[in-house]
């Protein structure tokens, strides 16, 4: 996908888009007050669609789905080593893993915004949101603290 083709106003849209759908992650974890919230949630979402956007212009052919593909394995590794910094063991308990894995879903979001892929990204944004309303109901069934467990 050579994003460099498209309308002037595509690439502002998807980096909009990807900055909305990781403010509303965001809002989420901040009104829980988590430690990753809406500023941060939004900024992950916004680096991960502007690194696909840019790995998008490269063009056509082989050379450019090499170079999408990296762009890609670094940002899931990238993200990876950021939601890792989110984690607290205290005591017997692990702290931060939904907080982790919510890092890593924004940016997940963020990719498929950046590369245009809407329902992709609404749809992300829709189940992600869903999964973390599921806490109260998590709490009650298992009778767990914001998802807390005891450490292995």
């Amino acid at each position: 996908m050579d994003l460099s083709q498209l309308e002037p106003l595509r690439l502002p849209l998807n980096l909009g888009l990807a900055v909305i759908g990781g403010g509303v992650v965001g809002w989420n974890r901040q009104r829980t007050n988590h430690a990753a919230g809406l500023r941060t949630m939004m900024l992950v979402s916004l680096g991960a669609a502007a690194f696909v956007a840019a790995g998008a212009t490269l063009g056509a052919g082989d050379v450019a789905a090499a170079a999408a593909s990296r762009v890609l394995q670094g940002i899931v590794g990238g993200i990876g080593f950021l939601g890792a910094g989110s984690l607290i063991r205290a005591g017997q308990h692990v702290k931060g893993v939904t907080t982790a894995a919510a890092i890593w879903a924004t940016a997940g979001i963020g990719t498929a915004f950046g590369l245009g892929l809407y329902v992709l990204g609404a749809t992300t944004v829709a189940l992600t949101m869903l999964i973390l309303w599921l806490s109260p109901v998590e709490a009650a069934v298992f009778g767990e603290r914001n998802g807390e467990r005891p450490a292995a």
